[in-house]
């Protein structure tokens, strides 16, 4: 309900940054969910190894400030740049590399978890750089990508990941919740 809330809110013109598309609305959905939700979910559960413990508590720290600054800067100061998104993803790529060496494949479902999403990094820097070359506009501020057919390409990407991810979802949740820790 709060994503077509969103969606509604933000192409009504409302809220600086452009339409958005209802893939883009989509992945936005996968990464708060990948990013946010499942790391505070994660970190209840008494069974996750403590080094599987550290690399969410450090992809969801990054997130929330990542998330703070971003939403601040978008819709208060309207200063955010595609760059900005890119130098933390790079940022967030090293240090969850970091904190995942440890991990082993004993700390499944957990660290295949965790190596997703942090892989999801990478089609999210594709898309700021996309956003840096191909959707701005000099005279609007351009957070998002609409549905208009010159973004055909990166839709359809953005659709194929989107699907992944959730059938990825499907296969996380059914070893995080059913499956041996």
């Amino acid at each position: 309900m709060l994503a077509a809330g969103f969606y509604v809110l933000q192409n009504s013109g409302a809220l600086p940054g452009g339409d958005i598309s209802i893939v883009k609305l989509a992945w936005l959905w996968c990464t708060i969910l990948f990013w946010f939700l499942l790391p505070g979910l994660l970190l209840l559960d008494r069974r996750m190894p403590p080094p599987a413990r550290r690399a969410c508590i450090v992809l969801l720290a990054g997130m929330l400030v990542r998330g703070v600054v971003e939403l601040f800067m978008m819709y208060v100061t309207h200063n955010w740049h595609p760059w900005l998104g890119i130098g933390h993803n790079l940022l967030m790529i090293v240090l969850m590399t970091l904190w995942l060496a440890p991990l082993r494949v004993a700390d499944q479902p957990y660290a295949g978890y965790l190596v997703v999403a942090t892989a999801i990094f990478i089609p999210e820097t594709g898309f700021a750089w996309y956003m840096l070359n191909y959707a701005t506009d000099p005279d609007a501020v351009v957070y998002f990508v609409g549905d208009d057919a010159g973004h055909t390409g990166v839709l359809i990407v953005t659709a194929v990941c989107v699907a992944a991810l959730v059938a990825y979802l499907v296969l996380f949740y059914g070893r995080w919740l059913h499956g041996k820790s």
